[in-house]
């Protein structure tokens, strides 16, 4: 009787156990991915104003890289608007940064 009692049971307890194992890397894949996307470093970027993309981002160039500057109502903008800035002029953009885009806490023209 105990014999098949036991061959019942350790089945059941090897699938039980190869399926909590299974649940235990889903549960930690979404908890990885969510710490690599929050990583932003935050940098000061100086560089040439390309181009106005809307009232709130623009283009710059630095050391022969693109980036895309977005500002918000939490940007300290010094010296201009973002609306009168001109083709060429030397700009700095501060925030973090995330490939290749920089959402600007300030932003700084002529430096």
């Amino acid at each position: 009787m105990k014999h098949s009692i036991a061959k019942r049971t350790i089945p059941v307890a090897f699938a039980l156990s190869a399926l909590g194992g299974g649940l235990t890397v889903v549960a930690y894949v979404p908890a990885a991915s969510a710490t690599t996307h929050t990583a932003m470093t935050s940098v000061t970027v100086s560089g040439k104003f390309v181009k106005s993309l809307s009232k709130t981002s623009f283009t710059m160039t630095s050391q022969r890289k693109d980036y895309l500057v977005r500002t918000n109502a939490m940007t300290h903008v010094k010296t201009v608007k973002l609306s009168a800035l001109k083709q060429g002029e030397q700009i700095t953009a501060k925030g973090p940064l995330e490939m290749h885009t920089i959402t600007a806490t300030a932003v700084t023209v002529g430096m």
